[in-house]
């Protein structure tokens, strides 16, 4: 409910309709909303770190982006109608919180930064950071557009470009010195 209705128009009672249970029983797993929205991070957390392991079993740092690509490119349809739910959650945290969010973001969206950015230092790129956030940012302003305009084939041709970009910035010297 939170990544469909966001986090200020979604209330407990929300919620508790939508699960069907008594509004009770949410109360006693979430006393406010924000703890609600301290166990979707978690959730949200727990379903990126284990994308980010199963991609690290790809062979090769491009290997890893591009498998990268393809999954957020799996999302499209979801995207088109609802926006990215990581973006927008750590947009509306830095709304909601302030500053508060900023120990918050990070769990959000600075891992998987940090995760691109290892994959490209390990191609051999001296800007290994700043092609990361081109990575990311590249993403996130596909999901927006993405969303706003309703066009999930638009995010599709737009993820086929960041997989051509991903080629033409491996180091296929780099990347061979890899492979066992």
């Amino acid at each position: 409910m939170i990544y469909h209705q966001g986090v200020e128009r979604t209330t407990l009672a929300d919620v508790a309709t939508e699960a069907n249970v008594a509004v009770g029983n949410i109360f006693y797993y979430f006393k406010t909303k924000d703890e609600l929205v301290d166990a979707i991070v978690e959730g949200y957390s727990n379903e990126r770190d284990e994308l980010l392991a199963r991609l690290d079993r790809r062979r090769t740092p491009r290997a890893r982006l591009r498998a990268l690509v393809d999954e957020l490119d799996a999302t499209r349809d979801s995207v088109s109608q609802h926006g990215c739910p990581i973006g927008t959650l750590a947009s509306e945290l830095d709304k909601r919180f302030g500053i508060e969010a900023s120990s918050r973001s990070p769990e959000l969206l600075g891992v998987v930064i940090d995760w691109v950015e290892r994959q490209f230092r390990e191609m051999g790129q001296p800007d290994a950071r700043d092609l990361a956030v081109t990575l990311v940012a590249a993403y996130q302003g596909i999901a927006v557009l993405t969303h706003s305009l309703r066009d999930p084939d638009m995010m599709h041709r737009q993820m086929g470009r960041l997989l051509r970009w991903i080629d033409d910035v491996a180091d296929p010297a780099a990347e061979a010195s890899l492979l066992p």
